[in-house]
């Protein structure tokens, strides 16, 4: 019976080390909304070329007391940048006004401002690569 025991034992320790986990749980936390109206949308980029033009994942979070939290599970280790908003008259679209100038406030991760466009990839990409990690970005 002992050996049966040590064989099954065996045989777990075996597939856990043959499949280690290579997803996890990003938890971004937005603070510093200036309204509770509307909602944050947050989007998820794993491409530089992609960056900015087709997300990986996206989420909506509610906003309470200035702050919004999305979580995206099962996410793959790798390399991400994130973009958001604050979609004020929720009409799930980033509204642009007279000049293409931004009429909602946005946000990106590594909490990178730009004065002119967007940042660029480098300046807003992060490494992923454990089973809980936690994102904020400042508004």
């Amino acid at each position: 019976m002992k050996i049966f025991i040590y064989i099954v034992l065996l045989i777990f320790f075996m597939i856990q080390f043959e499949h280690p986990n290579t997803t996890g749980s990003l938890e971004v936390v937005l603070t510093n909304l200036e309204s509770d109206d509307g909602m944050v949308l947050i989007g998820i980029y794993n491409e530089e070329n992609q960056w900015l033009t087709k997300q990986y994942a996206g989420e909506k979070a509610l906003i309470s007391s200035g702050t919004a939290v999305a979580t995206f599970t099962d996410l793959p280790y790798g390399n991400y940048a994130i973009s958001c908003f604050h979609d004020v008259n929720n009409n799930d679209k980033f509204d642009i006004g007279f000049l293409g100038l931004p009429k909602e406030p946005y946000a990106f991760s590594n909490n990178v401002k730009s004065l002119f466009g967007p940042p660029g990839w480098k300046k807003a990409v992060f490494t992923f690569s454990s089973n809980q990690k936690t994102i904020r970005i400042k508004f």
